[in-house]
């Protein structure tokens, strides 16, 4: 009777219905359901699994829901996530022991407390190095496993500055973007007062092209409206997970931060900035977006959105375009890591986390 029935999405029930339900029962039990959910990785907070729990549950009667109707909600469009949970079809079948084997890394990690946190800001200072957590979300599908201190909040501070140049090459594109910014490597420090051959800041991921970056968003708008603008979409790119802002980490920037500030004036000595551009207004918008707070889950759904050619994985909505993400983790890969760029590229011959 299943093998012949036509599923939406060319996925056909097999071997892992044995498990689910009984094969000659004519009922199906939302508990059985249920704990096959909670074993792929897929949390029940995932709108696409609340609305299919939810319209389960209206089909059932104490949890029991006939099997012709179980099978002809499955079928529907809206239902495609359970659909591949059910069927075994995630971009990680095995979820269960694949977060066995990210708990072994933590547990590897977790004893580790060399190093120390940031110095540069007041604010910063008071961070607990002890703190170690981990999200991880697959890109496909918005699987999920989190371990440790993930729901401990941080700031975006430099990580903030990819996401700003996606969101600025998705407004006007990367041939207007780059009549400002350059994407080669500048060989020095992230905050060296120099500009390129154009005198233009060498790439976005510095801070004086990142500066520059925050001038060309939504440039017809105020600085209370840009910023509006901004935060609401990096919560679309983060899937709606935790996004807020730390007043006590901007007033500390804005306080020591006079390198960004001469490298501002010096980029208006040169005209770097589109005309009417208000420095203060630019300064502070930047200074802001590294002030924006996120937790490892929020982040991880961000990484896989970038992973994912700007489609988030846990909303399915399109936030970026396929170009800018292309562009934006070309530039992470070369210039991501400032002037260590080139030997992390050498030494470990993959694209930059970026903290991501």
């Amino acid at each position: 009777m299943f093998r012949n029935r036509n599923f939406s999405n060319s996925v056909i029930p097999n071997k892992n219905w044995k498990y689910l339900i009984d094969i000659d029962s004519p009922e199906i039990n939302l508990n059985d359901v249920k704990n096959v959910i909670q074993n792929s990785g897929i949390p029940f907070t995932d709108f696409r699994i609340k609305e299919c729990i939810n319209a389960l549950v209206e089909e059932s009667n104490d949890l029991i829901v006939r099997r012709d109707k179980f099978l002809q909600l499955l079928e529907g469009k809206d239902f495609h996530i359970l659909n591949k949970i059910l069927t075994d079809n995630l971009a990680i079948p095995n979820f269960k022991n694949f977060s066995e084997h990210i708990k072994d890394i933590y547990n590897h990690c977790v004893h580790n407390q060399n190093g120390r946190c940031c110095y540069i800001y007041s604010s910063t200072v008071r961070i607990q190095s002890s703190l170690l957590g981990g999200y991880h979300c697959v890109p496909v599908d918005g699987q999920r496993f989190n371990i440790g201190d993930s729901t401990v909040n941080f700031c975006l501070q430099s990580t903030s500055k990819p996401i700003n140049y996606a969101l600025a090459l998705t407004e006007i594109g990367s041939y207007n973007l780059h009549k400002f910014v350059g994407y080669e490597p500048s060989g020095t420090s992230f905050n060296h007062l120099t500009l390129n051959h154009e005198n233009k800041p060498h790439n976005p991921m510095i801070n004086s092209g990142a500066i520059l970056i925050c001038s060309l968003i939504k440039q017809h708008l105020n600085l209370p409206e840009r910023f509006d603008y901004i935060f609401r979409q990096f919560k679309k790119i983060c899937g709606n997970e935790v996004l807020g802002f730390n007043n006590a980490v901007f007033m500390s920037e804005k306080s020591s931060a006079d390198r960004n500030y001469a490298l501002a004036y010096y980029m208006r000595e040169y005209r770097c900035f589109p005309k009417n551009s208000n420095l203060q207004e630019i300064l502070d918008l930047y200074f802001q977006l590294c002030s924006l707070e996120v937790n490892c889950e929020s982040m991880s759904v961000i990484a896989s959105t970038f992973a994912n050619g700007g489609l988030c994985p846990t909303t399915e909505e399109k936030v970026l375009s396929s170009e800018s993400v292309r562009d934006t983790l070309s530039l992470m890969h070369s210039c991501g890591m400032y002037d260590y760029s080139g030997q992390f590229a050498f030494k470990k011959n993959e694209i930059i986390p970026q903290m991501l």
